[in-house]
């Protein structure tokens, strides 16, 4: 079986959350992917699926873009672009707000899986474009 690199699951992991195709997780991510994130550990693909759920419902129009990419190895560094608008509340927010933030991701891969990912994103904001916040600039 040939290896898959890195670069061909980073790049068929965005076609599946693009397409929002939560059946095809497995195909990138490890059935006990962990994922770290500020506040968060998710220790199962499933687990990740919900957060997938939650926000495939909330933003039907989400999108992730790819900024900049890396790759080291087993590793992969991707700075995106997530954009959508809400089509139902969300941490707060309320439906009719478009959110455009950015964030990266640091993922492991191994035989052809992202094992484990750390996430970085602009949390503050998506809480300044849903109105949940204001900043002093």
């Amino acid at each position: 079986m040939p290896q898959i690199s890195p670069r061909d699951v980073e790049a068929r992991a965005l076609e599946i959350y693009n397409a929002h195709d939560l059946d095809a997780y497995e195909e990138v991510y490890a059935s006990d992917i962990e994922v770290i994130g500020f506040g968060y550990r998710f220790t199962s693909v499933e687990q990740f699926k919900e957060v997938g759920r939650l926000y495939f419902a909330s933003m039907p129009d989400i999108t992730l873009s790819i900024l900049f990419e890396t790759y080291n190895d087993d590793y992969a560094t991707i700075h995106w672009r997530m954009a959508g608008t809400l089509a139902q509340p969300m941490f707060g927010i309320e439906p009719g707000k478009t959110i455009d933030i950015t964030g990266a991701y640091i993922d492991h891969i191994v035989d052809g899986k992202i094992v484990q990912r750390r996430a970085f994103w602009d949390s503050t904001g998506m809480l300044v474009q849903g109105g949940l916040i204001t900043t002093p600039w």
